[in-house]
C-alpha cells in the first residue's frame, strides 16, 4: 500500500471510528445492527459517489440556460470567459489569471462528437477531457499536438463504426464529457490574440452540422444555489437515488464492481435486491448519518498531502487519475473540481511560512527565493498568485495579482529570482518582483504548466515561502 493510500485509509476509518468497529455485524431488516452496516456503507458511498452527483449538477447547471453565457449554454457547444478574473470575481475560489476559461458539456449518446483545434505555435492551450466520475481521460493541446492544427473524433463508450481520415480518435469512458479549455494569456497586451485563439475551437457532431448559437443577452441568475451546495443539501434517501440513477447512465469502470456489490447492500447500483424507499426506517436513518460520516472524511482535507508548505503533492496525490483512491478524489471534487491530470498542470498551494507561521500581509513582508534562477522546470509556464484568506482577489493599486515566467522578473546580483509579497513595495525591491498582498490572512497559488519529470518525482520542489 502507497504512502497515500495509507493515508486515506486511515483518514476514513479514523472520521468514521463510531460505526467502524461493528460494521461486520448484521440484523434483521428493521434492527439496529443492520441500520449501523448501513450508516458504514453509506459513509463510504457518499465519498465515492459524490464526485458524480456534483459533476452531473454542475452539468445541469451549466447546461440549463439556452444559449451562450459565460460558462453556461447548451450541451456540445463551447462557451467562453473572455476576459481574466478580477477581485468582483467570486465564482469559484482561486480563479486563475494566467489562462483564459473555455467550457463545453458534451451529450455523446445520441451521437459522437468532433472537435476541431487550429494551430496554435505562440502559446500553451490545454483542453482537460473529464468523464462523468471526474476522471481527467484526455488533454489535447499543445503538449498533446505540438500546436499543429488537429481534427479528433470524440467518441463514448457505446460508439461503434469507422474513424473517418485525418481524424484523432479520444473513447471516452462516460457519454457525458467536460472539456475545461485553458487558453495562456502573456499579459493584459496579450487579450485579443487570446480570444482569437479561443474563438477558434470548434465543436460540431459528427453526423451534424455545429449548433447555431443565439444572440439573446444574458440575464444573470441572481439567487442560483451552487451545485456543491445542491447536493450538500440533500438527504441521504435523496443522495442514494441520485447516485443509483446516475450509476445506471454511467456506468463506473470495472475495477468498482467490488464497490458497487457493496453498495447493492443499501438498494444501491446493479446489484441492488430493491429499492431505496424498500429501506426500513431505521436504515433510512442511517443513510443520514452515513451522508454526515462520509462529509467530515472529505473535510478532513489534505493536510496528509503536502510536499513542504506546499499542497498537494504531486508525487503522492494522483489528481485527474484517480483509480481507487475514492477518498482523494472526493476531497478533490470539493477544493479543485475539475482538476486535471498532474502530467498536464501541477497546482500548489501555501498558506504557511517555512517556520509555520500563516502569511498575512499585517506581519510584514514574505519572499519566495528561487535560488540561482531555479525556477520551476517547465515546457509552457508557471505563475505565482495572491488571494486572501477566502480564495479571492484582492484589488491594488497595480491591479497585479500573479507573477511568473511570463512576466519581467529581475534577478539579484547572486542571481537569484526573488518574489516579495507585502502590502507596500519595500525600497529594495525592484517594483517587477512585488506582488500586493492584503492587509490581512492571504495565501500563495504555484501553477506549473507542462510540468517537467523533475516536479513529478519530487527532484524538484518549490522552496518555501519565509517571512523577511
Amino acid at each position: 500500500m502507497t504512502n497515500m493510500r495509507m493515508a486515506c485509509a486511515m483518514a476514513i476509518v479514523l472520521t468514521l471510528a463510531s460505526v467502524a468497529g461493528v460494521a461486520a455485524q448484521t440484523g434483521d431488516a428493521t434492527g439496529p445492527r443492520l441500520s449501523v452496516r448501513t450508516t458504514f456503507i453509506a459513509s463510504e458511498g457518499y465519498v465515492y459517489g459524490f464526485p458524480l452527483l456534483l459533476m452531473d449538477e454542475t452539468r445541469r447547471a451549466a447546461t440549463e440556460i439556452p444559449y451562450v453565457c459565460g460558462l453556461g449554454g447548451p450541451e456540445n457547444a463551447f462557451t467562453h470567459l473572455l476576459d481574466p478574473p478580477g477581485p468582483d470575481f467570486r465564482a469559484v475560489v482561486r480563479p486563475n489569471v494566467d489562462t483564459l476559461y473555455s467550457s463545453a458539456f458534451l451529450d455523446l449518446s445520441a451521437d459522437a462528437m468532433v472537435l476541431d483545434v487550429p494551430e496554435v505555435q505562440d502559446r500553451f492551450y490545454l483542453m482537460a477531457m473529464l468523464d462523468a466520475w471526474t476522471n481527467n481521460f484526455a488533454g489535447p493541446g499543445s503538449q498533446m499536438n505540438g500546436g499543429e492544427a488537429t481534427r479528433y473524433l470524440i467518441t463514448g463508450p457505446d460508439w461503434a463504426g469507422d474513424v473517418p481520415a485525418g481524424m484523432q480518435h479520444i473513447e471516452a469512458p462516460t457519454d457525458m464529457v467536460w472539456i475545461i479549455g485553458r487558453t495562456e494569456l502573456k499579459g493584459p497586451d496579450d487579450l485579443e490574440a487570446a480570444n482569437r485563439v479561443q474563438q477558434s475551437f470548434r465543436l460540431r457532431p459528427l453526423n451534424g452540422p455545429e449548433p447555431v448559437r443565439s444572440e439573446e443577452a444574458c440575464q444573470p441568475i441572481l439567487d442560483r444555489v451552487s451545485p456543491e451546495d445542491t447536493i450538500r443539501a440533500l438527504s441521504g434517501a435523496e443522495f442514494f437515488q441520485r447516485l443509483d440513477a446516475l450509476i445506471a447512465r454511467y456506468p463506473p469502470p470495472a475495477a468498482d464492481t467490488g464497490k458497487l456489490e457493496t453498495l447493492g447492500q443499501i438498494n444501491v447500483g446493479p446489484y441492488a435486491n430493491g429499492r431505496i424507499d424498500d429501506l426500513s426506517e431505521n436504515n433510512l436513518e442511517a443513510l443520514d448519518r452515513g451522508v454526515e460520516r462520509g462529509q467530515s472524511a472529505m473535510d478532513a482535507g489534505f493536510s496528509f498531502a503536502s510536499r513542504g508548505t506546499w499542497t498537494p503533492d504531486p508525487e503522492r496525490v494522483p489528481l485527474g487519475d484517480y483509480g481507487d483512491q475514492f477518498l482523494v478524489r472526493g476531497i478533490v471534487s470539493q477544493i479543485g473540481f475539475g482538476a486535471n491530470r498532474n502530467e498536464f498542470a501541477v497546482y500548489q498551494n501555501a498558506r504557511r511560512t517555512a517556520r509555520g507561521g500563516a502569511l498575512d500581509g499585517r506581519e510584514g513582508v514574505y519572499r519566495l527565493v528561487f535560488d540561482n534562477g531555479n525556477t520551476p522546470p517547465v515546457g509552457a509556464f508557471w505563475s505565482v498568485t495572491v488571494y486572501d484568506g477566502e480564495g479571492f482577489l484582492v484589488a491594488n493599486a497595480l491591479d497585479r495579482y500573479a507573477l511568473g515566467s511570463n512576466s519581467d522578473l529581475q534577478a539579484d546580483a547572486n542571481g537569484d529570482v526573488v518574489i516579495t509579497f507585502a502590502r507596500e513595495r519595500p525600497d529594495d525591491v525592484p517594483v517587477e518582483n512585488w506582488l500586493p498582498v492584503p492587509d490581512g490572512p492571504f495565501e500563495v497559488t504555484l501553477r506549473m504548466y507542462w510540468p517537467n519529470d523533475a516536479i513529478l518525482d519530487g527532484r524538484w520542489s518549490a522552496p518555501a515561502i519565509s517571512r523577511q
